[in-house]
């Protein structure tokens, strides 16, 4: 006789996570055979800089319905980011810095993603455009990123809520230059972007929307670069930074380019 290898019954929920892993790795696929026809319109170069941090999970109503925080123990994963784009669409300051507060690691549809709760960038005309063409609310704030520093450490963070204008400041800037000028960007990696909650999210999605919420009207991104870096970059805990991280990466040559619309709204 043949030996049973598996309980009676475990046959349906292996077949049920069957269909589940091939649904996925079908919208994977589509998402990423779409994004080489997307007519990608805009794009920035540059480079950025990301560290880690433990946050705490953000208060109710802080996520539109349907937006779900991955957590552990009342804490989740968030962090900065901090670009400086050499060139970019904005007409009036085509360079100028961004600085993100990310406050959740975030979870809809199969997507994984990391949403920040605010973006400031260095120029009126950057914040201007992002909310005209994207519907980013972005925010302006006084952004300098200090070549000098042993290791990239954010000396001047924005506040959680409120604060006109604010003044943001990142050391150690000259760490992310380590691409060299006759580097090519390599990559092309689709990633879905919701503009409106400021959110990157991992490039494929289960099921439909659910009528009972608001759909993000979501964009693919496609990202390349030259040069990547891994960095030491401890520093103290604060209200501002919750729990960094002591490390982060840097891409510098960075291609971030952004498509239409892609008619798969998370």
């Amino acid at each position: 006789n043949a030996t049973q290898l598996s309980p009676p019954g475990a046959a349906k929920p292996l077949r049920h996570m069957m269909m589940v892993l091939a649904l996925a790795t079908n919208s994977l696929c589509t998402m990423i055979a779409s994004s080489g026809t997307t007519d990608f319109a805009w794009r920035f170069n540059g480079r950025v800089w990301f560290r880690p941090a433990l946050v705490r999970v953000p208060a109710g109503g802080s996520l539109p319905a349907g937006v779900r925080v991955l957590s552990a123990l009342g804490w989740t994963v968030g962090g900065c980011v901090a670009l400086q784009y050499d060139d970019s669409p904005i007409e009036d300051s085509p360079s100028y810095r961004e600085y993100v507060t990310m406050s959740a690691a975030v979870f809809k549809r199969g997507a994984a993603g990391l949403w920040g709760s605010r973006l400031f960038v260095s120029s009126r005309s950057a914040a201007i455009d992002n909310r005209a063409i994207w519907g980013v609310p972005a925010e302006e704030a006084n952004i300098r990123f200090v070549e000098d520093g042993d290791r990239l450490a954010v000396d001047a963070a924005p506040p959680l809520v409120g604060g006109e204008k604010p003044t943001i400041c990142v050391s150690g800037w000259a760490q992310t230059r380590s691409a060299s000028a006759e580097g090519q960007p390599v990559g092309h990696l689709p990633v879905m972007w919701t503009p409106q909650l400021k959110a990157l999210w991992s490039p494929f999605v289960l099921g439909s929307v659910d009528e009972a919420t608001q759909p993000l009207e979501t964009r693919m991104l496609r990202l390349s670069g030259k040069s990547m870096r891994l960095h030491w970059c401890p520093q103290a805990p604060s209200e501002q930074l919750s729990l960094p991280l002591p490390f982060g990466l840097s891409v510098d040559g960075i291609v971030i380019e952004i498509g239409d619309p892609c008619g798969e709204d998370l």
